[in-house]
């Protein structure tokens, strides 16, 4: 039932913007929800969650990482689920940059030059998590070829991190 699912999907939403409730496995089926084709009809739940990513990653910044992980989560699901195959990867790429990244280029300006060694962005995770689902050669090249096309949309790495430019030098010749 659309409408159940809709009501369920508001309620979660709801408690995870509100840090009620903090469950990864949640937003990773929020986001293969979302994605899914059979919601395509769906417009109400599409809205609210919609209206939740959006709000869930401009509330606190400390959602994005966590966002971020749960992009992942998703990707391999979809990889790994012959069922969910026709779920748009690039699609997906795209949109979590677009969530996770500083919308004010001068606000991430100087939040870049504040980075440490060691700090990680939402970029970074997205960046080493794609280049291991890339470099797993049990993948479909057709699903590598996606997650490739959407690592160009990645502008917010810490490049003062030289652990993450190494991986990302060594696995990109």
């Amino acid at each position: 039932n659309v409408e159940l699912k809709t009501v369920v999907a508001e309620g979660v939403a709801k408690l995870l913007v509100l840090q009620r409730i903090e469950e990864k496995s949640l937003l990773i089926n929020a986001i293969l929800l979302f994605f899914h084709p059979a919601t395509v009809g769906a417009y109400r739940m599409r809205q609210c969650l919609t209206i939740f990513f959006e709000a869930y990653a401009e509330r606190f910044h400390s959602n994005r990482p966590p966002l971020a992980h749960a992009y992942l989560g998703a990707c391999a699901t979809i990889i790994g689920t012959e069922a969910l195959h026709g779920l748009p990867l690039f699609e997906l790429t795209r949109w979590v940059i677009s969530l996770t990244e500083e919308k004010d280029p001068q606000m991430w300006d100087a939040r870049e030059h504040q980075l440490g060694e060691s700090d990680r962005t939402p970029h970074d995770i997205i960046a080493e998590g794609l280049l291991s689902l890339i470099l797993n050669e049990s993948h479909s090249p057709l699903h590598r070829n996606m997650l490739c096309r959407g690592m160009r949309y990645l502008r917010q790495i810490n490049r003062s991190n030289s652990e993450l430019m190494k991986k990302l030098e060594e696995r990109t010749k």
